[in-house]
């Protein structure tokens, strides 16, 4: 069995962290993450059977709109393998992009933070398998 050469490791893990960073902050920006009900026992219904109200929002309509601020920082943290992979500092920025998902996730564990697991993952083997300079082409 052949171990697939790092240079094509680099782009598939830098191109999967900030695809399921993308696809989280879409996520969470749009399904539903909250629900409620409760029980209306003021009108008339009999008392086996009190009316009850459910509803559902979303993570922006109940934080506001600074959890895209958040959203954004994930992805553009993700990207930074991208944005310097053919410069000098493509391994400082792999690393950076890694620690700062790490940390968001460590961070974020009890709420929306689980979500970045993968792309935190992707982000440490970029870290991992970016040379450490690459030749001037």
């Amino acid at each position: 069995m052949r171990v697939r050469s790092s240079s094509l490791l680099v782009p598939i893990a830098a191109w999967g962290a900030l695809l399921s960073a993308l696809c989280a902050s879409l996520y969470l920006a749009t399904v539903p993450t909250y629900e409620s009900a409760s029980v209306d026992v003021s009108t008339g219904a009999s008392a086996s059977q009190p009316a009850v109200l459910r509803g559902s929002a979303t993570l922006a309509s109940v934080n506001g709109p600074i959890v895209f601020v958040w959203f954004a920082f994930c992805v553009i943290a993700a990207a930074l393998p991208l944005a310097f992979r053919r410069t000098y500092f493509a391994r400082g920025a792999a690393i950076l992009s890694a620690t700062l998902l790490l940390s968001f996730v460590v961070l974020g564990l009890a709420s929306i933070g689980a979500m970045y697991l993968p792309a935190a993952a992707f982000a440490s083997l970029a870290a991992l398998v970016t040379p450490s300079s690459r030749p001037a082409t």
